[in-house]
């Protein structure tokens, strides 16, 4: 599989980002490029590591970024899928507190119509 990120605007000033394959090294700063300037602009995200083969220090380097780039306008960060490698990897570098369950769609056919882009996406 392509190590590729997914964006979709899930409404409301929330973005559902989800990451496939390696996430370390030119893929993290690549993570780094997407999800710093949405927190900093005062978006939530949603983190899908479902996908993640292998999540290296600069990976954790991009996510906590985005934590830290969304503080101000009080943005949150959220994984809410994680591989096991990806869940492994924030138990041990104490930054499972991250992992949560996704917000509530504001309207069920706007969740279904991104459901039906992340698949299509994924493929």
């Amino acid at each position: 599989m392509q190590d590729s990120i997914v964006v979709v605007p899930a409404g409301h000033g929330r973005f559902a980002v989800r990451m496939h394959g390696d996430v370390d090294g030119t893929e993290a700063d690549a993570l780094l490029d997407v999800l710093v300037p949405l927190a900093a602009a005062g978006g939530d995200i949603d983190l899908d590591l479902g996908d993640v083969t292998f999540l290296g220090s600069c990976g954790l380097r991009a996510v906590a970024a985005a934590v830290g780039a969304g503080e101000p306008s009080g943005a949150r960060v959220r994984v809410v899928a994680a591989s096991r490698i990806a869940q492994r990897v924030l138990e041990l570098t104490g930054m499972a507190p991250l992992l949560a369950a996704p917000s509530p769609p504001e309207d069920p056919s706007q969740a279904m119509a991104e459901a039906r882009r992340m698949r299509w996406a994924r493929n």
